[in-house]
């Protein structure tokens, strides 16, 4: 620990053999290197420690560096219990002399009074867990995730004490001079602070613990800082409901996508639609790539014609419209639907939005979804994680953790009162990544399995263990 002594009990340490019994101890240590005659420089040398004939009985090194007007020394336990580090007025004891660790240390801020009685009384060690020492340097989280800093108090102090802990969180946007009000349920009195999701906002802060000792020789106060920055999570763009990845659709049904309505932004209680900008691409699944003009997409409400892959939109004769945009006002976009009879029965489409904040073009976000037309006229049905965050939406899946179960629901949207039938499928993927198509394979040992791998088969819940994964 780097250390200053400051005080009229002297403010370095002595640098010539000290007799023994002083300092209220055994052998007093004197430096016996060389001190650094020049500003901002800095000697490694040896403390001696006087006892009966030899100035040097016990010894260990130290570092020195000269500060302009004072020393500072990095110091180490003493190599045996009577011993100890003294100033250049040592006398019989020392009064009214203050350690004071420097900058760069975990504890950030320290006074104690070393007392001409037995009892010592050190300034508190803490340690942040995680730490950030440095503004430059901040830990990340994203503002919609919960985060908590803990800490490590170790107290050297041979008297009772009592102690108090206070947490403060201040704004850097600027200085670190603002302090934030918190809400009354965050506890900020523990050791440790725990933070909820979406209590900050986005920005740079500084989160600082104040440990005061109570009932010691002097009332010490010691502080500890760790800075964060609050970065945002990203929004998960959904074009129905959910973020459905596949749904199927009848060719004589109107199929609504509406990622202004279905969009997620995590950082927030709602979605605001009115901050995006929306483009919709479509493709025949497994047959084409999405439409392009010399590399750039063709979006589907666009005239130009891709001749190697063809518009879901090409197979209508005359000028009936296939689509309309039914956002509201200046968010048109923010919704399509593609009027019944647009798509062609027996095949799949994948549709696309490209999400673009109208503030900052580099914050975007892409939704897909999968669209297999039939000839009947089906319900929609939708499925979504039961635990939401156990779910990672990854464009055209969600990722989930192979250690874990899964755990799904699924919800009707239409009219469900003729139901007579639920069954749960499990279908193995694997990707063509020159066709950048996913070929499904049924999982033929479901029966087998049900209820010691799946559960809920024939119900609206529907849980699998994690030996499907792992198996």
């Amino acid at each position: 620990m780097w250390v200053r002594f400051v005080g009229v009990g002297g403010t370095q340490i002595p640098t010539s053999p000290v007799p023994v019994s002083r300092c209220t101890t055994d052998a007093t240590g004197w430096y016996s290197g060389q001190i650094p005659t020049t500003v901002d420089t800095t000697t490694s040398g040896t403390v001696c420690y006087n006892w009966v004939s030899n100035n040097c009985h016990w010894n260990n090194s130290i570092s020195v560096t000269n500060c302009g007007s004072y020393y500072v020394y990095q110091l180490c336990a003493p190599p045996a219990c009577e011993l100890r580090y003294c100033t250049s007025i040592p006398g019989d004891s020392i009064t009214d002399t203050t350690i004071t660790p420097i900058e760069g240390q975990i504890t950030s801020t320290a006074t104690s009074t070393i007392s001409s009685i037995n009892s010592i009384c050190l300034p508190p060690i803490i340690t942040l867990i995680p730490g950030a020492l440095l503004l430059s340097s901040p830990i990340e989280f994203r503002r919609s995730q919960d985060f908590c800093i803990s800490s490590i108090i170790q107290f050297n102090c041979n008297i009772s004490f009592s102690t108090t802990t206070q947490w403060e969180i201040k704004n850097c946007s600027l200085n670190c001079s603002h302090k934030i009000t918190l809400d009354q349920q965050i506890i900020t009195t523990l050791s440790e602070l725990y933070i909820p999701a979406r209590t900050l906002a986005y920005g740079l802060y500084q989160l600082q613990l104040t440990v005061t000792m109570i009932n010691s020789p002097s009332i010490t106060t010691i502080s500890s800082s760790v800075y964060v920055r609050i970065t945002p999570s990203g929004i998960t763009a959904n074009l129905v409901q959910l973020g459905t990845s596949m749904i199927t659709r009848g060719n004589q049904q109107d199929l609504k996508l509406d990622p202004g309505s279905f969009s997620v932004n995590p950082d927030e209680d709602s979605f605001d639609a009115t901050k995006w900008k929306y483009e919709y691409y479509c493709r025949i699944y497994g047959l084409y790539m999405f439409p392009n003009f010399q590399g750039a997409l063709l979006s589907i409400d666009d005239t130009r014609i891709d001749p190697y892959n063809p518009s879901c939109l090409s197979n209508q004769t005359g000028n009936k419209t296939e689509l309309k945009f039914d956002g509201v006002s200046l968010l048109s976009k923010s919704s399509v639907t593609i009027l019944a009879g647009s798509l062609k029965s027996n095949r799949t489409y994948q549709f696309m939005v490209q999400m673009e904040n109208l503030r900052n073009s580099s914050i975007q976000a892409t939704g897909y979804v999968l669209v297999t037309v039939v000839d009947t006229r089906p319900q929609m049905v939708l499925i979504g994680c039961v635990i939401w965050t156990m779910c990672v939406p990854n464009l055209e899946f969600q990722f989930v953790n192979p250690t874990t179960q899964v755990a799904l629901f699924a919800i009707c949207n239409g009219n469900c009162t003729t139901l007579q039938n639920i069954i749960w499928n499990v279908y193995q993927g694997s990707s063509n990544s020159s066709s950048n198509v996913t070929q499904w394979i049924l999982f033929n040992q479901m029966n087998i399995y049900e209820n010691i791998w799946f559960f809920g088969r024939n119900t609206s819940n529907f849980t699998s263990t994690n030996q499907l994964f792992l198996n």
